[in-house]
């Protein structure tokens, strides 16, 4: 279902500023919040789902009814409620909320009090019981279905840890994304793949994945078996990410590739991993974070950089505390154990420390790596050093349903 945003919502108030909300206050499994009420239900415990719309929005009126089909089905096992605020009556409640679009499904109080996850793409009641499931067992609804289980090691946050992350988020998402829920790429889908494998041609450039690159870029379309043939072929397909050295999810690893990405400064980074979250992530939120993040005057001005390298390096450190800030219960980066000069005294960034601090934390002697990790023949070292396993922000995952071919 596609969504309205608030401005387009804002222009046509005037046509109907009486419109009536989408949900009577009697409604017998939906509670329509006012500003006030809102407010207590966040401070008191138990979880809650709310519809967050604008009653002259076409697609908030259509999703009504999956809304109310929703709390039919949770209200009596008592485990959880479901509310609704109208935006054209609470706007200052709507934009203190972050709600750019409607309609936009917001989850409370499920880990600790606030705001846990925001669904912004009205999703069905089938869709909403994974969510739901998954935010009562402490996993994020960003983190995308295994193949395999996970496995975690828990060692040391390193620069050689953060490496082998990060290439296995990279290894993941070519096993695991690329072909989810498709068994054909067509061409915008092919050059997303080629540009999300480039990346990793100038980050990772331990992994042997040009040939790979150069095997997609004549190519219109690509089926699930060409794919995996390309990958053994170029020796990709010795580790599919599912272990993890220091991260516990594919999250992690995914904001370490693209920390690493950035210390190049090539301006590519950005661009590519937008097509790569529109084509293959399993993320809604985080499809529209990131636009909204990378706006096309940020580009602009990441484009015209005197220090393109640590200007692409911050940017993404700051995109990383936002997404941090969005997904609620997430603390910022660098915590202060990590880098006690990062802030100054006045707790305000030393952006000049955070760059230091990140060019360090990026960069490894691959060679040494690789040699450390096992005395075996390339291949089979690339696989001990890349081993582990996405929303999105990694993340990333698809939260929706997508066609059948991209």
């Amino acid at each position: 279902m596609q969504r309205v945003f608030v401005g387009l919502a804002t222009a046509v108030v005037g046509a109907s500023a009486a419109a009536a909300p989408l949900f009577a206050s009697d409604h017998a499994n939906v509670t329509s919040f006012t500003d006030t009420t809102f407010a207590e239900m966040q401070e008191r415990p138990g979880p809650w789902i709310v519809d967050f719309y604008h009653p002259l929005c076409s697609h908030c009126i259509e999703y009504a009814s999956e809304v109310s089909r929703i709390a039919a089905h949770f209200t009596p096992q008592q485990t959880l409620r479901v509310g609704a605020v109208n935006c054209l009556e609470w706007k200052e409640l709507c934009d203190a909320e972050h709600i750019d679009g409607y309609p936009a499904l917001v989850y409370y109080n499920f880990r600790g009090q606030g705001q846990n996850y925001v669904d912004a793409e009205a999703m069905p009641l089938a869709d909403v019981m994974l969510i739901v499931k998954k935010l009562f067992m402490n996993i994020s609804p960003a983190d995308p279905p295994v193949a395999a289980p996970l496995t975690l090691l828990s060692e040391p946050e390193s620069p050689a840890t953060r490496l082998h992350d990060a290439t296995a988020t990279f290894l993941y998402s070519l096993h695991h994304l690329v072909f989810f829920d498709t068994s054909l790429l067509r061409s915008g889908g092919v050059a997303a793949l080629a540009d999300w494998v480039a990346l990793a041609v100038d980050a990772l450039p331990h992994v042997p994945v040009a040939g790979l690159h150069a095997s997609l870029l004549d190519r219109l379309t690509l089926d699930a078996d060409e794919w995996r043939q390309l990958l053994r072929e170029w020796g990709a397909d010795l580790d599919d990410g599912t272990t993890y050295r220091a991260c516990a999810s594919y999250n992690c690893g995914l904001w370490h590739l693209l920390h690493r990405a950035s210390l190049s400064g090539d301006a590519r980074l950005l661009p590519v991993l937008r097509e790569f979250l529109r084509k293959f992530g399993r993320c809604g939120p985080c499809r529209s974070f990131e636009a909204r993040f990378n706006s096309e005057n940020e580009l602009a001005e990441l484009a015209t950089a005197a220090e393109p390298d640590a200007a692409l390096t911050l940017h993404v450190w700051r995109m990383h505390n936002a997404a941090n800030e969005f997904v609620a219960g997430h603390t910022v980066w660098p915590p202060v154990e990590s880098c006690a000069t990062c802030r100054t005294p006045a707790g305000d960034w030393n952006e000049a420390a955070v760059l230091a601090h990140l060019r360090a934390a990026y960069t490894v002697d691959q060679e040494a790596s690789l040699r450390s990790a096992t005395p075996t023949p390339p291949l089979q070292a690339l696989a001990a050093l890349s081993g582990a396993a996405l929303c999105a922000v990694g993340y990333m995952y698809r939260c929706r349903r997508r066609s059948k071919a991209h």
